[in-house]
């Protein structure tokens, strides 16, 4: 290279240099697409392949504060999109996933009081209580993690899947009782109906 040349390239090279550190001055900072209350961490630590029918099975999950701020249970209003501290919630879906991620289209499980917060590198084991459908066969329940900070709700997905056989032997008999007065009733309706029919044919013929 031209050693005359270097001092016009030192020159027009130091001339630009401060362009970078302009840009990324006037340049909002980058988004992850989550709050730093991802440091919030639930995992699912056991749950029954095999459940009941109509009625419920638990959950063990463990929630985690990775994070450096207590955490405290999410404001679960139906309408609410936004956190204002560092929160987590866990909420749940039966049988499909939500339209939208919106308190107003799930479930929300009461495992964490009011009062409750987990401390910075805390960890919160509890169960969470699923209810069961009516019918035997597979059945899916989405579970989720809801968490935020000062911004929207982040939601992680859980997929549940379970088998559903028959119902508890209390239940099933309480369903075969509740369907015999059923069919009781039915036929005293029937046959009330058509004695009442059967006498006004005959006053009438009368």
């Amino acid at each position: 290279m031209d050693p005359v040349g270097m001092p016009a390239i030192r020159k027009k090279w130091l001339g630009l240099s401060w362009i970078p550190v302009v840009v990324a001055l006037l340049s909002p900072p980058l988004s992850t697409g989550q709050s730093s209350a991802a440091a919030v961490e639930l995992t699912v630590v056991d749950y029954p392949k095999q459940v009941r029918a109509r009625s419920s099975f638990f959950v063990r999950i463990r929630i985690t504060n990775h994070g450096k701020i207590v955490v405290r249970p999410c404001d679960t209003s139906p309408n609410n999109s936004i956190a204002t501290e560092a929160c987590v919630a866990v909420v749940y879906r039966k049988g499909k996933r939500p339209p939208q991620f919106s308190f107003s289209r799930v479930e929300v499980s009461p495992v964490l009081r009011p009062t409750a917060k987990i401390e910075p590198g805390g960890v919160f084991e509890t169960a969470v209580e699923l209810p069961t459908p009516d019918r035997k066969g597979e059945y899916v329940v989405y579970l989720y993690s809801v968490t935020g900070e000062a911004g929207p709700f982040v939601w992680n997905e859980f997929p549940l899947t379970v088998d559903v056989g028959d119902p508890p032997a209390d239940v099933a008999r309480r369903l075969l009782v509740s369907r015999a007065f059923l069919a009781i009733y039915l036929v005293g309706t029937v046959a009330m109906i058509s004695w009442v029919f059967m006498r006004s044919r005959t006053a009438t013929r009368a």
